[in-house]
């Protein structure tokens, strides 16, 4: 661009006008000369040179020099005003400036620095300031090492000697660093600013080329994390002999002398900084840099050229197109920087602040070439990305709810309680008995009870009626959820009693249960649920604490669902038996094999030819004859062709015998969440829903009803919806035998038409006539199961979160019982494996704090200035330390909290409230930092209380690896209540962040279903799930010194089953939708995924192309003047960033050296040829049994054991290491600090210089210039990126992060697989790596003709189903070296996990 300046006006009347094509001036003898003319002359001349200047650089180009440097480690020292040495001059301000370039030496710390900058101070809160390059860092006798100058010390002026000694320069002027107590708003008298340096050099800006002396500005003045562009401000200005005397005339002895002359146009290039954002003066301003948050993410370091570069860009192109040399690698980061998350920008950054809708790709340094145009990134570019929070409405949608986990029933009686109702008529969710025997009598109650469930409901399937009633033939679901299947004990007759919900272990297995009912001392046969490991006839059986007593154990029978035989329930209302009934055996039947003979019905032996007792067939299973006749009950199985009946055999038989059992049908259905049919759902508007409601009927005079309820419409009269049992009969209180008056009947409602009349419209009840029925009395009780459609458009529970709530444990369990009952309450004690916290649906475990005394356990505490407010939960921050915190209780100047972050507060800190934005009352200083107890949260995993079917009571489970605490424990946790509604869905919950909605892992996984992973996020469900009623009620705000106590005497078995009810204030229990159903909805808005592209332009600038959000989203079309780099695939919301799935696009270089190592890999191919062929060997190899016949081979895997790319690295035994080199499985290791520390009483002769141990040495000058006048560049052309400075912090490592896993860029082989999955055991997993990845390793390059390969016949494995085949991808390692060889291993799904 041309100069500013217009010369076209008084005195210059520069008129020139190119348009004319002037080109010289031709001055004429007969002519006076014009001024005009004389300035034209220049003017076309200065054309000339603007248009060659035009044609080979860029507007604001580098000529030459002019490089650009920041600072961020710009250290800044805050002075007093005054002297403090009373001998020299009284005001530091007066020698400030004079003090550039002299070195300092601090009085305490003995740390030397030289002044390179100096700001006067401008209010007492603003000293002076003098930035330092420090020299010398020192050691006190404490070992304490100061790098830097320390508050309050005096500054005293030194000089650097020959012998390189710093001494006294004698001068009186000195500094004195602040003491910060008495300059607000300072913590320290140090700091570390920033600061920009252009050196010396040429730009080509306005036709010209413009000389730029060397200047340094500072950017931030005691922060290192400035975000600004940076350059050259363009000044022109018009300078005449008044501004400035050089001008006037300088011919001495001349009548002209000091004459004023012609004027000057001066053009003038000054370092400033601007904002990121904005135009600001942008014709006026050459930008040579950019930072952001500190780092570098522009930086002009060469000439642009502009023909030229053009030209030979176009030659570059059509030979070559485009490649990149160095690759410009992207790693993703948040854009809000939390100071937990690896985050870039701080929320409060004025600038640039955080933004949780957007992420960052930090792009890395490369250089390519694109559309022939040389593009060079020398530092990190951060190119900023929206997170994918499009949203869509899907309209009407229906979310199915299947539910399964049922028995098929006979021989009803009666009707199992579940419904909703008050607990004086029903049980909500019943508990009911799983009995081995079927029932012998109507009542059932027969046999022994081997398990507990809790009913979901109960409906009718296949009537079968006869006077008005169903028969024995009826067939019934019952639909149960939490079932417990205990194990039956058999033990010595010892005094030794337990209570229900007491832990037991045995002595020598380690296996622990929770014993299911109170036990007499000497009882032979205890029966316990929730069995961890396996009991033993080798053990001994005691409270888990305890090491002596107990009863010893002859025999272990071990109940699965496949055992049960009756299901019994008594009435909450009455406590007579509510319900009975026998399973279906004939579900799960098969053919025994072999011949089997039951000899003579005097007998129980049964015995067998070719048969596999001990395989297929258990005790409790039915054996039907060959005639179809009942045989017996097995007893026990002696050997795979003998074994014993219950009782004598019921016939003489001999032939095929079929086994039968009871069966649970769809196990997999058993969780009461319904996903969406939508991912990612921000809001749901349900409309309708099916439900199942179950209610008490009194007949009065022969007529009844249950009540309806306003937003519900009763379903048609139908044997599936409806079912009506006679609960208590007419004078059945009277009656010795009420089933003769029809009690536990199951009333045939189709027998007339007006024996059921369910009304219609919103409200309606259900009537009854007696009259009409021939089983019901006038006066009858009834329960009656029936469905409704349910309004539920403003039905949305909502959960509401507890913020830093906790209990305390005060009590150690003495474990002792004997003929006495132990009086322990377990899970209430400080040393039991698990302890309750006494809630249901716990959403976070924050903290276990242990004291270290008698005293109750104490989280830490702040002491700050008064006037602090803050609210549980509240993210608190340190100013100096960056400590993170959030809060349990604020009271007057005391802040509980627990930390989140690793560091740690001081009292060098101010408290920052960051969750509140009152700026009054969310910042104080803080005076003290009081830590009571030692926080233990590692040595314990949180069960949140999810379950399948239910929300039950949450727990702690100490790790197996952890110590036993022995002081009183505090548990920090955040919890939900819920209120009343119909389900949870996203709209509940609003106290929380999309991304912070919890997942629920259930116990089995429905392939079948729309969350197939097993990984259900609430966000994205309908959750039915009823919570248990709490224990106690803890969901006011915590008084830490007065928590609520856990051990305390009336609290109860907190692992009963009967513990966990379904009734109280603080339950919430909804109905549940009938099986089949969907519920309805009117909207359903959700987020949708998004591709983008990161391309990069030939003009230098990185282009991020918006793809169109879509569920079935299309990526972007790249531009046509940039290539592509990176293409993302963000997920719709993009809750964690580790979700997006970015692929990168190669533009390789290939040299002729490229090319002959391909010709060296292409030789391989013969290798992978023999490979292929070993591989459809072993595939076509058969393998056979013992009987000729050909074994299934499951298939065969490749693995190099060069990485992880082919073990299951999620998996919790895999803890392997690879080595890369040689292709070695190796087990995983652990690496240790070793550090090395000096004994300097048992050393001599030596000395150490810093943290160099050397022998004794004297110094001398190797050589002295000491003629030396000035620097002179050696070659001015050089182009210097950094004018750097390292400061290590700390000053030593000892090795690389063994504790953290690194951010994973570049993974080859899938060396790093077991890193990129973050898994826990994912440290130590490559061998060697100390040396390869740290240390380094020689690497010697050869040609490729000189490389020679040795083939070792692979090794082949049979492998395991599933594990691969001819077809899997092969895991080649460098060498070609390959072993095949077989995986296994089960899915792992804890019930357990670690938030």
């Amino acid at each position: 661009m041309a100069q500013n300046t217009d010369l076209n006006v008084s005195p210059y009347y520069d008129d020139y006008d190119e348009t004319k094509n002037f080109h010289r001036i031709l001055f004429r003898p007969s002519n006076a000369i014009q001024a005009r003319e004389l300035t034209q002359l220049q003017s076309i001349i200065q054309n000339q040179v603007e248009r060659f200047g035009n044609h080979v650089f860029e507007e604001g180009s580098i000529v030459t020099g002019g490089t650009i440097t920041v600072n961020t480690l710009y250290e800044a020292v805050k002075v007093n005003a005054s002297n403090p040495n009373g001998s020299g001059t009284a005001t530091a301000e007066t020698y400030r400036v004079a003090s550039l370039g002299k070195y300092y030496l601090g009085q305490t710390s003995g740390v030397v620095g030289k002044v390179i900058n100096s700001v006067a101070a401008t209010t007492d809160a603003d000293p002076l300031t003098l930035y330092v390059t420090y020299v010398k860092s020192n050691a006190d006798s404490s070992t304490t090492t100061f790098s830097k100058f320390v508050d309050n010390e005096e500054l005293q002026e030194v000089t650097l000697n020959a012998a390189g000694v710093y001494t006294d320069a004698s001068n009186n002027n000195e500094f004195k660093t602040i003491q910060p107590s008495l300059v607000a708003g300072h913590s320290s008298s140090t700091s570390t600013g920033s600061a920009a340096t252009v050196r010396s050099g040429i730009f080509y800006s306005r036709g010209f080329f413009v000389r730029c002396d060397e200047q340094t500005i500072l950017l931030d003045k005691y922060s290192n994390t400035p975000t600004y562009r940076i350059g050259l401000q363009v000044t022109e200005s018009a300078v005449s002999s008044t501004d400035d005397s050089s001008l006037l005339d300088n011919a001495s002895g001349s009548s002209n002398e000091n004459a004023p002359g012609a004027n000057r146009l001066k053009i003038e290039l000054s370092l400033v900084s601007k904002l990121i954002s904005g135009t600001q003066d942008i014709d006026n301003f050459i930008e040579l840099s950019r930072v952001e948050e500190g780092t570098i993410t522009k930086q002009v370091a060469v000439s642009t050229y502009s023909t030229l570069e053009k030209t030979l860009a176009r030659r570059t192109f059509d030979e070559s197109g485009d490649y990149v040399i160095r690759p410009f690698l992207a790693e993703l980061r948040q854009h809000y920087n939390s100071k937990l998350n690896n985050g870039v920008y701080l929320p409060t950054n004025t600038s640039i602040p955080g933004d949780k809708s957007k992420f960052i790709a930090s792009i890395s340094a490369g250089k390519g070439y694109i559309k022939g145009f040389e593009v060079e990134k020398s530092t990190e570019t951060f190119v900023t990305i929206d997170k994918a929070r499009t949203k869509v409405d899907s309209g009407a949608q229906a979310v199915p709810f299947n539910i399964g986990n049922f028995y098929n029933l006979t021989s009803v009686f009666g009707q199992p309680e579940f419904g909703t109702g008050t607990v004086d008529d029903i049980e909500t969710f019943g508990s009911c008995s799983l009995r081995d025997t079927a029932k012998a009598n109507v009542e059932g109650a027969d046999g022994a009870e081997i398990g507990a469930a809790r009913v979901k409901f109960f409906n009718c399937v296949t009537p079968t009626v006869s006077s008005g009633v169903h028969t024995t033939a009826s067939l019934f679901k019952i639909h149960l959820f939490d079932i417990r299947m205990y194990t039956k004990l058999t033990v010595a007759n010892t005094n030794y009693r337990l209570t229900a919900g007491q832990r037991i272990k045995g002595s020598s297995s380690g296996a622990k249960a929770i014993c299911v009912a109170d036990t007499a001392a000497n009882v032979t046969t205890i029966f316990v649920m929730d069995v961890e490991g396996t009991f033993t006839t080798d053990d001994t059986i005691r409270l888990e604490q305890a090491t002596t007593g107990g009863k010893a154990v002859s025999a272990v029978v071990n109940f699965s669902t496949d055992r049960v035989r009756q299901v019994h329930q008594i009435s909450a209302r009455s406590g007579a038996a509510a319900f009975a009934a026998d399973v279906v055996t004939t579900d799960n039947q098969v053919v025994v094999t072999g011949n089997v003979s039951a000899a003579a019905t005097s007998d129980k032996t049964v015995t067998g030819v070719n048969t596999k007792f001990t395989q297929e067939l258990k005790e409790g299973d039915i054996l039907i004859g060959s005639t179809g006749a009942v045989i017996g009950i097995i007893d026990s199985i002696t050997t795979d062709t003998a074994l014993e009946l219950v009782a004598n055999a019921s016939a003489v038989d001999k032939g095929k015998y079929i086994r039968q059992r009871a069966q649970l049908q769809e196990q997999e259905r058993t969780v009461s969440v319904m996903a969406t049919p939508r991912n990612f759902v921000s809001d749901i508007t349900p409309a309708s829903l099916v439900i199942r409601k179950q209610g008490i009927l009194t007949l009065s005079s022969g007529t009844g009803s249950v009540s309806g309820v306003a937003d519900e419409v009763l379903l048609s009269e139908d044997v599936n919806d409806y079912v009506v049992s006679i609960h208590e009969a007419e004078d059945g209180a009277d009656n010795s035998d009420p089933e003769s008056e029809g009690e536990g009947s199951v009333v045939d409602i189709a027998e007339n038409a007006a024996v059921l009349v369910p009304a219609g419209g919103s409200g309606g009840a259900v009537a009854m006539a007696s009259g009409n029925s021939t089983p019901l009395g006038a006066a009858d009780i009834l329960k009656v199961i029936y469905g409704a459609t349910k309004d539920v458009a403003n039905n949305n529970a909502a959960k509401s979160l507890k913020r830093s709530r906790g209990v305390k444990i005060t009590s150690t369990a003495n474990a002792t019982a004997g003929a006495n009952v132990s009086n322990d309450v377990y899970g209430t004690n400080i040393n039991d494996e698990n302890i309750t916290l006494g809630v249901p649906d716990v959403y976070a475990l924050r903290a276990v704090y242990e004291s270290n005394d008698a005293t109750d356990a104490l989280p830490p505490k702040l002491t700050v200035a008064s006037g602090f407010a803050g609210n549980p939960g509240d993210r608190i921050n340190g100013s100096v330390s960056d400590a993170v915190g959030k809060i349990i209780q604020v009271t007057g100047t005391t802040i509980f909290f627990y930390y989140v972050s690793e560091a740690l507060f001081t009292t060098a800190d101010t408290i920052t409230n960051e969750t509140s934005t009152n700026t009054s009352n969310n910042s104080r200083a803080c005076s003290a930092v009081t830590v009571d107890s030692k926080n233990i949260s590692g040595s314990w995993l949180l069960d949140d209380g999810q379950r399948d079917g239910y929300y039950g009571l949450a727990s702690l489970k100490r790790k197996a690896s952890a110590p036993i605490p022995t002081g009183k424990l505090l548990v920090i946790f955040d919890y939900f209540t819920a209120s009343s509604g119909s389900f949870f869905t996203v709209n509940s919950y609003s106290d929380l962040e999309f991304e912070n909605i919890p997942n629920y892992i259930p116990n089995v996984t429905d392939s079948s279903g729309l969350e197939p992973d097993g990984d259900i996020e609430l966000s994205d469900a309908v959750d039915f799930r009823s919570y248990v009623h709490s224990l106690h009620d803890i969901s006011a705000a915590l008084d830490p010194t007065d928590a609520a106590d856990i051990s305390e005497s009336s609290f109860p078995q907190p692992f009963k089953y009967s513990s966990e009810e379904f009734v109280g204030a603080r339950a919430v229990t909804f109905d549940l939708p009938k099986s089949g159903q969907s519920l309805l909805t009117t909207k359903m808005e959700h987020f949708v995924p998004r591709i983008d592209k990161i391309s990069l332009s030939a003009d230098g600038d990185f282009i991020v192309s918006k793809g169109q959000p879509s569920t079935t989203p299309v990526p972007p079309t790249v531009p046509s003047n940039a290539i592509l780099l990176h293409t993302l695939r963000i997920p719709a919301y993009t809750k964690s960033i580790s979700r997006v799935r970015m692929s990168s696009q190669d533009h390789k270089r290939f040299t002729m050296k490229d090319i002959g190592r391909i010709q060296g890999r292409v030789k391989n191919l013969e290798r992978l040829s023999t490979l292929n062929s070993l591989e459809t060997q072993t595939n076509l190899y058969q393998i056979q049994d013992a009987d000729g016949l050909d074994r299934f081979k499951s298939g065969f895997v490749t693995d190099s054991f060069r990485g992880h790319r082919t073990g299951d690295v999620r998996h919790p035994d895999y803890k392997i290491g690879v080595d890369r080199a040689t292709g070695t499985l190796r087990p995983q290791h652990s690496s240790r600090f070793v550090d090395l520390t000096l004994n300097t009483g048992a050393s001599t002769g030596y000395v150490q210089t810093g943290d160099i141990i050397t022998l004794p040495f004297t110094e001398v000058a190797y050589i002295t210039i000491d003629k030396a006048s000035g620097t002179e560049f050696v070659n001015p052309y050089d182009v210097v990126l950094f004018n750097g400075t390292v400061t290590l912090s700390p000053s030593r490592d000892l090795w690389f992060d063994t504790k953290r896993l690194p951010a994973v860029r570049r993974n080859v082989a899938g060396d790093y697989d077991a890193v990129e999955a973050g898994v826990g055991n994912a440290l130590g997993t490559v061998w060697n790596n100390w040396v390869q990845d740290w240390v380094g390793e020689e690497i010697i390059l050869r040609p490729p003709e000189d490389i020679s390969i040795t083939r070792d016949t692979p090794t082949v494995v049979e492998g395991a189903a599933g594990a691969g085949g001819p077809g899997a991808p092969r895991n080649d390692g460098p060498s070609g070296d390959t072993i095949l060889n077989k995986i296994h291993g089960p899915r792992h799904d804890p019930r357990y996990e670690e938030r």
